[in-house]
């Protein structure tokens, strides 16, 4: 009898075992998900702290310089350059540039400047002389040299992190874009206003990845200002369209119209710290 009670608690034990193993098996599984939430959120809000921050840095720049820098990707030809946005910029924020030093920037450092590396550039890289107030090109790991005494000072509107710029191998010029935090190396990229129409095809998007995004009405977000644009955690802008030919391709915000799966976990300097699925109805 002594020994049938033995078995009988060493059963009950092992039954006891395995409904302890259940329940924390359950409590892990419910966890990890949990676990997974908290750390993504906190990640997009890594994310929104950096974008206000940019985001306060272009806004700098436009009230000492009485312009919002140019997010570049036009066509800086000789027969063009001088009807450019950028043109623009330069006679209004930098009227004191000789001829020289204005030739030499549009041809080696306009046509090389990229949406992602125009934060990096304007916000970081100009210097402190009004007859020079650009950097050294340098291509392909060559400095092209110029004719002229030239330096000064750099000129600092933010304080990038070294360790995250990126510069595209294929695109060896030097002029590093700017990776997001938990975006999977993917870069801000930066669209201002007087840009948004060039970049309504797959051929003329940002970086030929991100398009800004507007109203229910057509509009653009922000219309006088810019965009500032993440991939996400994803590290997808989203799908590119030919919203020239067909305007009702606009990707649309709040609304999420013509939203791809890989625009919704985007975070914008317009979104709050949000990704853009958190507004959708």
């Amino acid at each position: 009898m002594g020994t049938n009670l033995l078995r009988s608690r060493r059963a009950f034990t092992l039954v006891e075992l395995l409904v302890v193993l259940a329940i924390i098996g359950v409590l892990v599984s419910l966890a990890i998900p949990a676990a997974a939430a908290i750390k993504s959120r906190a990640n997009d809000l890594a994310i929104a702290r950096e974008i206000a921050s940019l985001r306060d840095a272009v806004i700098a720049y436009k009230l000492d310089m009485q312009d919002y820098p140019p997010s570049m990707g036009e066509d800086y030809s000789p027969a063009n350059r001088y009807r450019t946005i950028c043109e623009q910029h330069l006679r209004k924020c930098y009227p004191r540039i000789s001829p020289q030093a204005k030739e030499y920037f549009y041809n080696y450092i306009a046509p090389e400047i990229d949406q992602d590396e125009s934060l990096v550039f304007w916000l970081s890289l100009t210097v402190r002389n009004d007859r020079d107030p650009f950097p050294v090109a340098v291509l392909n790991g060559n400095p092209i040299p110029k004719s002229w005494p030239s330096g000064g000072t750099r000129r600092v509107w933010y304080d990038f992190r070294q360790e995250r710029f990126w510069d595209n191998p294929a695109d060896a010029d030097d002029i590093p874009a700017y990776r997001a935090p938990y975006c999977k190396d993917t870069t801000f990229v930066h669209i201002d206003a007087r840009y948004y129409r060039m970049h309504l095809t797959p051929q003329t998007a940002a970086i030929s990845a991100a398009q800004p995004y507007f109203d229910k009405q057509g509009q653009p977000i922000n219309p006088t200002t810019f965009q500032i644009i993440t991939a996400g955690q994803d590290g997808e802008y989203g799908p590119l369209y030919d919203a020239v030919t067909n305007p009702a391709l606009l990707k649309h915000f709040p609304s999420g119209e013509n939203f791809g799966d890989d625009d919704y976990d985007n975070i914008t300097d317009f979104s709050g710290g949000r990704r853009l699925s958190s507004f959708l109805p």
